[in-house]
């Protein structure tokens, strides 16, 4: 989870790649904690000044509305960041964070369509977006990757030859049979 947490932090400007589902939920998992421990520390602070003095407690107020705007504006970015590359990983643009984000502000179901795209398994093998990040040697063919396409091409020739192959010795059977049906009348 730190592990997670410390990536996501260190990717702040990498909005390509991908991200599995583990790097994601888990540094957003660290993210609620992290902000957790800061409220609580930062409310034990405000509660300290409080019993000394009611002004003290209002200048600790606007000091812990400061740092918790300020955590927030420091992991805004590599959040962004985090979920595009999941977004990636499961062969999507990054956009769709900005669609998910107006779905939940006009009719509030942006954000189980985010929490959907979220909990999909990606793409096994390469995608659009680069490599699986789980190292699965799967490849989709659905991709507009070149080198698969074309090794899958190749099957499919190879079973079209295959077909056109069976489908000449029967055509040649029936003509054999046919002849040695007409043998068999003289």
């Amino acid at each position: 989870m730190i592990k997670a947490y410390f990536n996501m932090l260190r990717g702040w400007k990498d909005f390509s790649g991908r991200a599995t589902r583990g790097d994601f939920w888990w540094a957003y998992l660290a993210n609620i904690l992290v902000g957790a421990v800061i409220g609580a520390v930062t409310g034990l602070f405000v509660g300290i000044l409080a019993i000394i003095s009611e002004d003290l407690a209002a200048i600790g107020s606007i000091l812990v509305g400061g740092i918790a705007t300020l955590y927030g504006l420091i992991i805004i970015v590599p959040f962004i960041a985090l979920t595009v590359r999941r977004f990636h990983d499961i062969d999507k643009s990054g956009w769709w964070y900005l669609i998910c984000l107006a779905l939940s502000g006009c009719c509030g179901i942006g954000g189980i369509l985010f929490i959907i795209f979220m909990c999909k398994d990606g793409t096994p093998g390469t995608n659009n977006f680069g490599p699986d990040p789980k190292g699965r040697a799967g490849m989709n063919p659905m991709n507009n990757n070149t080198q698969f396409n074309g090794q899958y091409n190749n099957v499919n020739g190879q079973l079209n030859n295959q077909n056109m192959y069976n489908q000449q010795n029967m055509y040649n059977g029936q003509q054999q049979n046919q002849y040695n049906g007409q043998n068999n009348q003289f």
